[in-house]
């Protein structure tokens, strides 16, 4: 996360007493639009200053003596930028580093659209990378859900016909059947009209 004001207080640090050496957890203190510089002044307290003598990375820096609190592990601190002398140098250093990362998200942005990969790295105004899935990717999947979506809608209305079908079969089916079942019932009527006939003549 940016931060260009008076003090910087991304993050928190882990310090050790009796040492000069600052880790940092979470912080951007090179990569930061606004980077930390060696004169600045580091705190954890708010009463007893260091002066920043050497910015390592973005997670390590050292002070100008060693630190004479208490060791502590993610212990909140602060950062005084200083302003003596060094504005004009943090104002070209702000403008080069934006510059390169806008170049850097460009040169990201013109890989990830021609790329033929799952995923490309895009990398934030920090540098940190991650992983986004490309255009190509994204319209090889959806154009085999859509096959797939389309297969199953036809299997569906394969399967609504089938069904259509042997309902009108099943309909015939019946239909003969009561036909049958008349023609039966008619030819039993007469047989037995016949029989009390004969019964009758005798």
């Amino acid at each position: 996360m940016a931060n260009a004001g008076a003090w910087y207080r991304v993050g928190t640090v882990n310090i050790t007493k009796d040492s000069r050496h600052v880790v940092g957890v979470d912080t951007f203190w090179q990569s930061d639009i606004v980077a930390i510089a060696v004169g600045d002044e580091f705190t954890v307290n708010n009463q007893t200053s260091y002066e920043i003598t050497g910015i390592t990375d973005d997670k390590a820096l050292i002070l100008d003596r060693d630190y004479s609190g208490v060791t502590s592990i993610g212990k909140e601190y602060a950062i005084r930028r200083s302003t003596s002398g060094t504005t004009n140098t943090r104002l070209a250093g702000q403008v080069i580093k934006q510059f390169n990362q806008k170049q850097l998200f460009l040169d990201d942005l013109y890989r990830w659209t021609n790329s033929t990969q799952a995923t490309e790295d895009i990398h934030d105004s920090h540098g940190i990378s991650r992983d986004v899935m490309t255009f190509h990717h994204f319209d090889t999947t959806a154009t085999a859900k859509l096959k797939t979506a389309q297969t199953i809608e036809t299997a569906y209305e394969d399967l609504n016909t089938s069904i259509s079908n042997l309902s009108s079969k099943a309909n015939s089916a019946l239909n003969k059947a009561n036909y049958a079942d008349g023609l039966i019932q008619r030819a039993r009527d007469t047989a037995v009209e016949k029989a009390e006939s004969a019964s009758d003549d005798k």
